[in-house]
């Protein structure tokens, strides 16, 4: 604890600290806004204009649009994809373009000519989106099972070079938007005032914009820390200090955790308090942010640090900078299909948008997997980390300015 507390108010003297809580802070707020906005809180009325969007799984609505969207391509052999987050434009050779038209006609039961005429009519403005999907339709086989329709369209993918929203991994949530209806807004917003007790619903969308910044900015004090002992030489002293290696990493690492935590749960409070004075207390729940933070986020903190600790240890450089950033930067975009309420494998999981309860109900235990999963991971890479770092200390692996034993 004495250990723990002394790289406390270490960490606490670093400027890269303060100026890493104030790039966290900065990012939120300018994501979040000064103040919540309570009008996302507002009872939905019958015969409102729009009720906002849903995601479906109904393979129905997702053939008729991804068929449509994939002879409107065809027809103009112009194609949008997003390999790696980055927006392309791809225009294929005949022969490519020939086997998008068999996808079609397999998945549509419209011969390879009638698809080429609707192109050309497509091409000189006889026929717009609405009547291609209405001809699909149409003739679409019912021999098809939904299986071999994703099978299809991820060969697509493939002749597109990948990145594009008809592989089997996109096309659900590019093609399976719909207009939510009065019941199911109701029903949502019920779940936010039962369920949610509406701080859950704000928390998660704090939680989605922390979770961005927070899983870059931590990387550069990890490594500031480690690295600095490195060139000052004063890892040559620490290596002579009776106390252990465990000892030592640990509370180095969980002083960090604890610090960025703590500036965390500040933050939270800062949005958490303005959500009780608009709300009232009776009727939110004001421990939801506190516990979204703890789950959602610290699994983010605990395996930045871990790597941290691990890459500079391992390779006397600050090498892990460049590995959380292509860590990052991958995991975001990978994440951003899923943005309104995202849960994959990411270690930057997404819900940006105050609601969607049901979503996040339905994938509440995957979401508790997903993060005890990271935790054990990060514990694994601490545990490597120690035993490196206690090896050089033996003089057993190479160490600048050590000579091996």
């Amino acid at each position: 604890m004495r250990l723990m507390l002394l790289e406390m108010k270490r960490i606490l003297k670093n400027p890269l600290f303060w100026i890493s809580i104030a790039l966290i802070f900065a990012f939120i707020y300018s994501q979040f806004g000064s103040g919540i906005d309570i009008s996302d809180m507002d009872k939905p009325l019958p015969n409102q204009e729009n009720y906002g969007i849903t995601q479906t799984k109904d393979m129905s609505i997702i053939r008729e649009k991804a068929i449509a969207q994939l002879l409107q391509e065809y027809s103009f052999n112009s194609y949008t994809t997003y390999p790696y987050g980055f927006y392309r434009q791809v225009e294929l050779n005949d022969k490519k373009n020939l086997q998008i038209a068999k996808i079609i006609s397999a998945i549509s039961g419209t011969s390879i000519e009638e698809i080429q005429e609707i192109q050309k009519k497509q091409q000189s403005s006889l026929m717009n989106g609405e009547q291609t999907q209405h001809i699909m339709i149409a003739k679409a086989q019912d021999s098809i099972s939904d299986q071999e329709f994703l099978d299809l369209m991820d060969k697509a993918d493939e002749l597109l070079g990948g990145g594009s929203f008809y592989s089997k991994k996109l096309i659900a949530s590019q093609f399976g938007k719909r207009p939510k209806t009065y019941e199911e807004a109701i029903e949502d917003y019920e779940l936010m005032i039962n369920k949610d007790r509406v701080s859950g619903a704000y928390a998660r969308l704090f939680c989605d914009y922390a979770g961005i910044i927070i899983g870059i900015i931590p990387i550069f004090l990890a490594v500031a820390i480690w690295f600095r002992d490195q060139r000052s030489k004063c890892q040559d002293l620490l290596f002579t200090r009776k106390t252990s290696s465990l000892k030592f990493i640990i509370s180095r690492y969980l002083a960090m955790l604890i610090l960025f935590s703590i500036s965390l749960m500040v933050m939270g409070s800062y949005y958490n308090i303005q959500i009780i004075k608009e709300f009232g207390l009776n009727k939110v729940n004001p421990f939801y942010f506190y516990g979204y933070i703890l789950i959602w986020l610290i699994p983010i903190l605990a395996v930045l640090l871990s790597i941290g600790t691990f890459t500079t240890i391992a390779t006397n450089s600050p090498s892990g900078i460049l590995v959380m950033m292509i860590w990052w930067f991958l995991d975001v975009m990978n994440g951003f299909p899923g943005i309104k309420g995202g849960y994959g494998n990411s270690l930057i999981l997404r819900h940006n948008i105050v609601g969607n309860t049901q979503i996040y109900l339905n994938n509440k235990t995957f979401i508790f997997i997903n993060r005890g999963a990271y935790i054990l991971f990060a514990i694994a890479i601490l545990v490597i980390s120690i035993t490196i770092y206690n090896l050089k200390r033996e003089g057993k692996v190479f160490v600048r300015g050590i000579h091996k034993k």
